[in-house]
């Protein structure tokens, strides 16, 4: 299955994250050593993070690091959450791609190209997505190798009677561990919110073009034939709409869980005084947490809100095409055509949706922003208090 270039550049950038998609080129001839061996590779890859994601969980509940039980309950819900997401991407792999090929399908429609570098940004935006977390892992393992002796205690390990070799193999063990939960926790969510961000802007655009046109065309020359392109477009439009909605409402919904999964944490990390013997490791884990969620959460809530330029030309389409053609006789059928063109503009609603639980568009901000003030401050002070 071929799709577009800018959603091949982020299936591909899912392999660093433990979620491999089937090949979206052409398929070359290979041995079928080769192919089984690929079969083998990717499926303990996938197996290796979904238990380490499980791992994680158990830590939560049975870990041995000291821990306010707030700061553990948000953890163990938030490795839930993200262990649920992971299932759901692995399970809607090749659903995702279909729905992509049917948006490429969709999107080849239009009769110019996007005026929107929707490679670059892909690109870009994928790049930070992996190299952030990646310059964090180097921070990281450079903290944890400088100062082995005071992370080994932390892990209930003695550091005084360990031969060097001991060390070094608990000092990679913990690096390891470190890398495998940047990915898990940073880099996998927020390639999900790329993903997310990605698909329903390309998809706002391709058909905000095609209105465009629509509306050129109707204005130009208002005919049956012409109606009839609309209402196909219209058609099209709200399958597609559907099987976007039906691949990835669900996981845009723990997406936006999430975020607010993880600004409760954030705030517990401080009140709770997690991490208290290491200020700067705190500090970094805390301002990198809540950055890195905000972001994600805006990327995706602007892209989503983008859908609202859609009801606004399809309104401009409904008074502008048919106050100027009805009552016109040309052909002896326009009245009909009118009311069937204004029928199809007036059910046209293509809204994003995460799981049907709410709509994603702007008033999210404020929605949000005024649940994470109000249960942040209770959260802080029963936290406190405890």
């Amino acid at each position: 299955m071929k799709v577009l270039k800018e959603f091949e550049i982020i299936l591909k950038s899912f392999t660093w994250t433990g979620v491999i998609f089937p090949s979206v080129e052409a398929k070359k001839r290979k041995t079928k050593v080769f192919d089984k061996l690929k079969i083998i590779l990717k499926s303990l890859s996938e197996t290796a993070f979904v238990s380490f994601t499980v791992f994680t969980i158990f830590q939560g509940i049975n870990g041995r690091v000291e821990s306010a039980i707030s700061f553990k309950v948000t953890t163990i819900t938030l490795n839930t959450l993200l262990l649920i997401l992971r299932l759901s991407v692995l399970r809607d792999k090749k659903r995702i791609l279909k729905t992509l090929v049917r948006l490429q399908g969709f999107g080849n429609r239009r009769e110019k190209g996007i005026p929107f570098p929707f490679q670059k940004y892909s690109l870009l935006a994928c790049g930070i997505c992996i190299l952030f977390p990646v310059s964090l892992i180097a921070g990281t393992a450079i903290q944890i190798l400088i100062n082995l002796d005071e992370y080994l205690p932390m892990m209930y390990i003695d550091a005084h009677n360990m031969t060097t070799h001991s060390k070094f193999f608990y000092g990679f063990f913990l690096v390891l561990h470190s890398i495998a939960y940047v990915i898990h926790y940073l880099m996998f969510p927020g390639m999900v919110m790329i993903l997310l961000s990605f698909v329903y802007l390309f998809f706002i655009k391709s058909f905000y073009q095609q209105l465009e046109s629509i509306q050129f065309r109707l204005l130009q020359n208002f005919s049956r034939q012409e109606v009839s392109r609309a209402l196909m477009a219209f058609s099209l439009a709200k399958k597609i709409h559907r099987d976007i909605e039906e691949t990835f409402s669900f996981k845009t919904f723990l997406a936006y869980v999430q975020t607010f999964g993880n600004i409760l944490q954030v705030v517990c990390m401080i009140t709770t005084d997690y991490l208290s013997e290491e200020k700067t490791m705190q500090i970094l884990f805390s301002f990198t947490i809540f950055f890195w969620t905000i972001g994600g959460f805006v990327l995706l809530t602007i892209c989503g809100t983008q859908v609202a330029k859609i009801e606004v030309i399809v309104k401009d389409i409904r008074q502008e095409v048919i106050s100027k053609n009805y009552g016109k006789k040309p052909e002896g059928q326009n009245e009909l055509a009118c009311l069937n063109l204004y029928d199809a503009c007036s059910s046209l609603e293509l809204r994003f949706t995460a799981w049907g639980m709410f709509e994603v568009d702007k008033k999210l901000f404020l929605t949000i922003s005024g649940v994470l003030v109000t249960y942040g401050v209770l959260f802080a002070t029963e936290v406190a208090r405890v």
